[in-house]
């Protein structure tokens, strides 16, 4: 069996990481690359958004 990997603390993500405009994100000591959403999820969202605003206007609860 073959040892565990090593975690990576939030210290070494922001200082042996590269800047780079990939998006990457530190999750519980892994770093991954963050996809991106697909169009049924940007689609979902708005739809979620829309549905949100319309229940705060209509009742002036404040704005989104």
């Amino acid at each position: 069996m073959s040892p565990a990997p090593s975690l990576m603390t939030v210290d070494d993500y922001f200082t042996k990481t590269p800047e780079t405009v990939t998006p990457m994100e530190l999750i519980y000591g892994a770093v991954r690359v963050a996809d991106s959403p697909t169009p049924r999820h940007q689609s979902a969202v708005l739809q979620l958004l829309r549905a949100l605003d319309a229940h705060i206007t209509a009742r002036d609860l404040g704005r989104m």
